[in-house]
């Protein structure tokens, strides 16, 4: 039996005369807080946690997709799915959530060696499907791209036609009639010229995903570079024309992929450097960027474990360079004191630090206005408090973000600089 279930209580469950509702929700409770993850499930068998996925997938345990996977009737006798969310409302909602099995699953899931080698060769095609779709967007993009400069170029050589010399040409020599005449053309041709700029706006119209902000296809529903289900996030339009009103919805996946909180985190950084910056800024302010700065900077380290689209070396070397990370050790800190406001050490653990924005000063008077914020944090193994400047940590926070995600070649597709996939 798991070590985490090992005990006489559990295996006599069955024998015990309880309603069937009342043993059907403590099971589901020992299952959901105790139970066997994916990640551990491969850690008896010797398979990575998208492999053990696939194979409860295959095998009729799961249904759905990586990132969204649900229980079948028969999943449902072996596990149960718990809902998380992150504890904030409105636009900084997050929910996600787990399974867990009892550890039965281990006889009934067919993990043998062909089973096995089935699903690491289909995990393979997938991604070198999804890599062959991105190479094939952002080939079509270029050439989309390259395309509408080109008509840019044609419409601006086309010579312009000046109704004024026409209109006076045609008054010297064709009087009031043919004048009027020429300005009824004039005004049909201008009508033309109009509808066909429009077409041409219309035509050019280049959406991008709502996920990671890469360019995609007219049409395209699925994003090619980080499978979001998003049809578009901006609307761009090339070419000349008068544009009436345009209505766009922006949607986005169930499993979003870590993208989005990297944009998140990059435009915390941004606003809290604006804060910084522009003179007369509310402290409250300056706090509250700094602190949903770093709450979004931490939570990052669980996206991209969560993310399945990415490769499972990635999300198991994230947790453990973040933790071996002094500035993202401190990011933590003031994460979760942010959002528990007191930490306990669980029994039989070690305190854990607890760190809090603790003075913002400003300047007063006449001056260069240069802000200062300190980061107070209380370590159980150190004799004092330490305090840290809240700006500079932000910097070395997005340095070594910058550097993982660089170092694992993750692609960032609207950084000009950002590795291949």
């Amino acid at each position: 039996m798991h070590k985490y279930l090992a005990g006489d209580g559990i295996g006599a469950c069955g024998t015990l005369q309880w309603t069937p509702n009342w043993a059907a929700g403590w099971m589901g409770y020992v299952m959901g807080s105790l139970g066997l993850s994916a990640t551990e499930i491969g850690a008896e068998v010797g398979a990575t946690p998208e492999e053990i996925n696939r194979l409860l997938l295959d095998q009729g345990f799961y249904y759905g997709r990586p990132g969204a996977y649900g229980l079948t009737s028969k999943g449902k006798t072996f596990g149960v799915q718990r809902h998380h969310d992150n504890g904030y409302g409105g636009v900084a909602y997050r929910s996600w959530e787990t399974t867990r099995f009892d550890p039965t699953i281990l006889e009934a899931l067919d993990v043998s060696a062909e089973k096995l080698t089935k699903v690491r060769t289909d995990i393979a095609d997938d991604r070198r499907t999804r890599r062959d779709a991105r190479n094939a967007a952002r080939v079509e993009a270029d050439a989309n791209y390259r395309a509408g400069h080109a008509e840019d170029a044609e419409d601006e050589a086309r010579p312009e036609i000046d109704w004024g010399k026409i209109l006076l040409g045609a008054a010297l020599f064709g009087g009031v009639i043919a004048a009027s005449i020429s300005v009824k053309k004039g005004i049909d041709l201008y009508k033309r010229n109009k509808a066909e700029q429009a077409a041409t706006a219309s035509r050019d119209m280049k959406t991008v995903c709502g996920g990671c902000r890469a360019g995609m296809a007219n049409g395209v529903m699925t994003c090619p570079h980080c499978g979001a289900t998003s049809a578009a996030g901006d609307l761009e339009l090339t070419g000349s024309g008068t544009l009436e009103a345009v209505v766009v919805e922006v949607g986005y996946s169930e499993a979003e992929p870590w993208l989005s909180k990297w944009d998140d985190v990059i435009r915390d950084y941004e606003a809290v450097e604006e804060a910084f910056l522009a003179e007369g800024t509310d402290n409250r302010v300056i706090r509250h960027r700094l602190l949903r700065f770093f709450e979004d900077c931490w939570h990052l380290v669980e996206w991209i474990k969560r993310d399945t689209q990415l490769p499972a070396e990635v999300a198991e070397k994230v947790v453990k360079a973040a933790w071996n990370a002094d500035p993202m050790v401190l990011c933590e800190a003031i994460a979760s004191t942010s959002k528990h406001h007191t930490r306990e050490g669980r029994k039989g653990q070690p305190e854990k630090v607890t760190a809090r924005v603790m003075s913002v000063t400003m300047p007063q008077g006449i001056g260069k206005w240069s802000p200062t914020v300190t980061v107070t944090a209380w370590n159980p193994e150190a004799p004092e408090p330490q305090d840290h400047d809240a700006r500079t940590l932000a910097s070395d926070c997005i340095s070594w973000w910058r550097s993982f995600i660089k170092q694992n070649r993750l692609p960032v597709p609207w950084e000009e600089n950002a590795d291949p996939a």
